[in-house]
């Protein structure tokens, strides 16, 4: 409770106040050929003749031109521009200023944000970094923040979420752990977020499965975002600790921009998704088994006369496999039956009934926002209310109430303190269940007859509340999962931090930081009474709460001596995070709808885990310059973790790192080379593990006699656990040519991950299943390209390109003594295995026997032969990763679009799996009217069949070619090589056509700034090797196991527009 009082103590006393100055106007030029400078940073000097994070500033427009409100004492403004000279004016007795920047070597002045807050030239950095645009983020924005880095940074792989409020998944140069998450952690202004994953896991087809809770880091709000840096691996995040071995996601957040006057600003997003691929169906044959009809009785033929008596089987009827509803039965000759709701219909082809379960879904996002204040004290707040639903009725139904409040305020000379807090609120109704569960409604569709309506299925229970036409052998009909297996849940979080800055000495200052991350999640899910494979019903709430702290203490100092710069940092932080689950649930209802855990004739199962962690840290870092062209970094940090031993808690890991500006050192000048930068880093990073993985625990059992029975768990701890370390080396070279229009970055990388903790199966007689041990040692090397260029810049055009490259290689170096093949996951008979000496994540599964030239090979009677044991099916690592982006600007006009690859890997897809089994895909129909002709109407047996399938290239195990006619779906048998594809693609990732309101019309409304913009994203796949309908980058699970597919969503596309509006 005394760190809630600390945070609200701080933030008490960030007071506003106001001051007085003076409105300077002007134009920014390029001294070349006189075209204006878009974009350029204007800042107003301080008395004393200094910039700060704090300074007055603005950037140009359109036009080149700027408006700026500076306090009074202001008597120069500085004037910087990527690639060009910086210049500083004086304005004492100027209301109006005009300026001329020239090219210059010296073009990367650029400030960015690093590790700890702390702001450094981009040119001194010996590590490889990039920059999001957050203005283009915000407006085309997908919903998730995560995915809507796709495509934006070399090396970064993100997998979209599964659902519409599911989890994306974010990994910097390759997976680097065994069981613990390996995605990147979340920086937002200086205080780390918990960003755990809503769901790791994959359901095997007809399980029982789970619900994706989603990222946390959704409850950042795109538009109040100023900047993102992607810090990628240790060599860049070494300072951050434990946590950000696998890279750091820099978020900072916007604070007021205008000091005198107030602004209020408004955005609103709107965008429309739609399912723009389905798998091709066929639309020829209807429910049933071998061309017969199951479940249905045929009657009259459509002439009217009764159906011919003298053709056998014809009319063969067979109830007890009609749960299965599947496509392999009778043509769709629109025979008149009896339909599976028992009233007289045709056996006709539905060919829309897949298409008309999907419709449109609506997503809109309205962000209020106030800021003012004076250069002393300021404020910014803003309001975010968002909405949205799924493109399947009734699910993902969610809504999120946001505020933000940021105070920057200036104490005394010496003294100020930025503070911020925000606050969300989130429901979701109906999230989809995930992957092959039973209750998942699309995968329910995957499987769907062609001749069943989806009218008919509509009505999915009886009179009495049973369920009708249920899909699948333990399925479920979709409409009672969307109406009757409900779920809902509300998140509340409060996240805030403190920046207390004072200055001690010149060059020498202390900070002193305090950062809170709280959320209270709670939820329910209910399962209606009726359900045949559920006839009881059930009930399930659950309790998530998790508080985190993170107090830092720091000195920081910046000095220079003649040619000789210091920056140097030495701090220590406690960070503290606290979680309790709860939950409890019955297996029975008594009452229908009525969602209360009392309606139940049995006692509630509840279970309790709460947990605790600390990390206490002590780290600092040095930076030394010479005459700046030279730069040699090191920063070395000890971390203490709770969760490992105390012999082991301590370990220590440190990092060595050098630039060298070449262009400068050797006084380069050339018209064609601009700016020139080698830079090579090495590092160390360690990381622990969770809670509770050291001592042996009991858990309370049922009740016997009175009293609970305690259990001991079936994974044994160690208590001589060591902390996973990685070892990482980074070279690079960053070139600029042509004045800055064209730039190079080439980063090349090796990190060894070793001593990582590894879930080991034991031997039965030793009483327990696994133990955690340190074994595991996996590789990651490749190579990362950013190109960047202006080809185009005029006065009315300007065209700008970028584009992004990546390469990594994993390798698994060693797994566990003894036992070079661990199993990290099982769905049905598709594994994703760690081998030693392949890539992370190999995929393995059953596979079509082959002879050893490499033929497929039947049985006598043509069925498929499948191996006994499972084989290499793949790896989900692709070859390469890629983008090109552009924008063109032609006068008040931008319009920007960006392009996605990802070549090589491989998806398992248990849904064409699922598809295919079922009979309903278009390739399925091949062989099947012969076969019908033969074995239905003439009557002839399979060894004796005229026409039919014929398997194009398999052989009997003598090696002679089968040349027999099978039934169709013999081609179907269970092996699941035949589901593995290729998961390359192309998408044309996002698109946005935007139109600024020009200053000559502004000037005339009661406005000062007017942006529209027509945005989509995911608007084509223009090149996949999966079946239309699959999406490459499909997966079941957010976790480490990658390259496996259940049940996913359709891809989807999205368009909208955006609007922008300032007062």
């Amino acid at each position: 409770m005394k760190n809630y009082f600390l945070f609200l103590f701080f933030l008490v006393i960030s007071v506003s106040g106001y001051a007085q100055g003076k409105r300077i106007t002007g134009k920014v030029t390029d001294a070349a050929d006189g075209m204006p400078i878009i974009g350029a940073t204007v800042v107003a000097v301080d008395p004393d003749g200094k910039t700060n994070a704090k300074s007055v500033g603005t950037i140009t427009d359109i036009n080149g031109t700027f408006t700026l409100h500076v306090p009074n004492g202001c008597q120069e403004l500085k004037f910087s521009y990527v690639g060009m000279e910086t210049k500083t004016a004086k304005i004492t007795g100027l209301t109006h200023i005009n300026v001329s920047l020239a090219s210059t070597a010296k073009a990367l002045d650029e400030v960015v944000v690093t590790a700890l807050g702390v702001t450094r030239e981009a040119k001194s950095l010996n590590y490889s970094r990039q920059s999001v645009n957050a203005e283009a983020l915000a407006e085309n924005s997908s919903g998730n923040l995560i995915s809507s880095l796709s495509g934006k940074v070399a090396g970064v792989t993100i997998t979209p979420p599964g659902t519409s409020n599911g989890s994306a998944r974010i990994v910097i140069r390759g997976t680097s752990s065994l069981t613990e998450n390996s995605q990147p952690v979340f920086v937002i202004d200086g205080m780390i977020i918990e960003n755990e994953p809503g769901d790791t896991s994959v359901t095997v087809d007809g399980g029982t499965g789970s619900t994706d809770l989603g990222n946390p880091v959704a409850d950042i709000n795109p538009d109040d975002i100023e900047s993102i840096e992607i810090l990628k691996g240790p060599n860049a995040a070494a300072l951050y600790g434990s946590r950000a071995a696998q890279g750091v996601v820099l978020v900072t957040t916007k604070r007021s921009s205008t000091f005198e006057k107030t602004k209020v600003s408004y955005s609103g997003n709107f965008q429309f998704e739609k399912v723009n691929q389905f798998l091709d169906y066929q639309n020829g044959w209807g429910t049933g088994e071998n061309s017969y009809l199951l479940d249905h009785k045929l009657t009259l033929q459509p002439n009217g006369n009764r159906l011919p008596t003298d053709l056998p089987n014809f009319s063969g009827y067979n109830s007890s496999a009609g749960a299965k509803l599947r496509s392999w039965g009778a043509p769709l000759w629109d025979q008149v039956i009896y339909g599976h709701d028992g009233v007289l219909t045709t056996h006709s082809s539905h060919p829309d009934n897949v298409k008309d379960f999907y419709e449109t879904a609506h997503r809109y996002t309205h962000t209020l926002a106030v800021e003012g204040g004076s250069k002393k004290n300021n404020y910014r707040v803003s309001y975010t209310r968002s909405k949205g639903n799924s493109v399947v009725h009734g699910i993902n139904e969610s809504f999120k109430d946001i505020f933000n409040l940021r105070l920057m305020n200036t104490i005394t000379k010496w003294m100020t303190l930025d503070s911020k807090m925000t606050y969300s609120h989130e429901k979701v109704d109906n999230r989809q269940y995930m992957n092959g569960s039973d209750k998942n409604p699309i995968y329910a569709f995957v499987t769907l007859p062609r001749s069943l309506s989806i009218d008919v299925l509509k009505h999915y229970k009886d009179e009495n509340g049973n369920e009708m036409i249920p899909i699948g052998e333990r399925g479920y009909n979709p409409y009672w999962n969307i109406y009757e297996n409900t779920n809902s849940d509300t998140r509340d979080r409060v996240s805030g931090s403190m920046n207390l800055e004072v200055k001690l000495l010149p060059g020498l200052k202390a900070v002193g930081k305090a950062g809170l991350d709280a959320y209270w999640w709670k939820g329910m899910e209910f399962f209606n009474l009726g359900a045949r494979s559920d006839v009881d019903g059930g009930m399930k709430n659950w309790i998530n709460n998790s508080t985190s702290t993170n107090f830092e203490a720091l000195l920081m100092y910046n000095k220079t001596f003649h040619k000789i710069s210091v920056n140097a940092i030495a701090g220590i932080s406690r960070y503290e995070r606290n979680s309790e689950k709860r939950t409890e649930s019955v297996n029975s209802i008594l009452v229908p709808d009525f969602k209360n855990i009392s309606n139940s004739n049995e006692y509630p199962s509840a279970t309790q885990l709460q947990s605790k962690k600390i990390i206490r840290s002590a780290y600092g870092s040095v930076s030394l310059g010479y005459n700046s062209y030279v730069y040699l970094d090191v920063t070395a940090r000890n971390d203490w973790s709770s969760t490992l031993p105390l012999d082991n808690c301590s370990y220590f890991y440190p990092s060595f790192g050098a630039t060298f500006i070449f262009t400068d050192a050797f006084k380069i000048k050339s018209p064609i080379l601009s700016f020139g930068k080698i830079r090579a880093s090495f590092a160390y990073a360690g990381s622990d593990t969770d809670p509770y993985r050291i001592n042996q625990t009991y858990k309370l059992g049922s009740i016997y006699n009175g009293s609970p029975l305690q259990t001991i768990s079936t994974t044994l701890n160690n208590d001589q656990l060591l902390p996973e370390r990685n070892r990482s080396l980074e070279l690079g070279a960053d070139l600029r040519f042509f004045h800055n229009r064209l730039g190079v970055d080439v980063t090349y990388y090796r990190s060894d991950a070793y001593d990582l903790i590894t879930k080991v199966a034991l031997p039965v007689p030793s009483g327990y299943s696994f133990k955690f041990l340190n074994t595991g040692h996996v590789r990651n090397q490749g190579w990362e390209v950013v190109l960047s260029a202006t080809p185009v810049k005029t006065k009315f055009f300007e065209w700008n390109a970028n584009i992004n490259w990546a390469r990594n290689r994993s390798e698994v170096i060693k797994v566990v003594d003894g036992n070079p093949n661990v199993q990290l996951l099982k769905s049905s008979n598709v594994s994703i295995m760690l081998e030693e000496g392949m890539p992370y994540g190999v995929i393995r599964g059953r596979a079509w026997k082959r002879d050893d030239q490499g033929r497929k090979l039947v049985d006598s009677s043509g069925k498929i032969l499948v191996t006994d044991n499972t084989q290499y099916l793949g790896c989900a690592e692709p070859k390469w990763t890629g983008s090109f982006g552009s924008n063109f600007r032609i006068q008040n006009f931008t319009v920007s679009f960006l392009f996605d690859a990802r070549i090589g890997g491989t998806l398992y897809s248990g849904t064409w799996n699922r598809a295919t089994t079922a009979g309903v895909v278009a390739e399925s129909a091949e062989g099947r009217e012969g076969y019908y002709l033969s074995n239905v109407i003439y009557g002839e047996s399979s060894a004796k069949a005229t026409s039919g399938y014929q398997y194009p290239d398999a052989y009997f195990e003598d090696g002679t070619p089968c040349l027999l006619f099978v039934k169709p779906n013999n081609r179907y048998a269970s092996f699941d090589e035949r589901s593995v594809f290729d998961a390359s693609y192309i998408k044309f990732r996002e698109l946005s056509v935007a139109y600024s309101l020009p200053k000559s019309i502004l000037k005339k409304l009661p406005i000062s700034g007017l942006r529209l913009a027509v945005v989509g994203r995911n608007l084509a796949i223009l090149h996949q090797n999966t079946p239309k309908g699959i999406d490459p980058e499909a997966s079941s699970s957010s976790g480490n196991a990658q390259g496996i597919e259940y049940g996913g969503m359709p891809p989807v596309s999205s368009v909208g527009f955006d609007i922008k509006l300032t007062f």
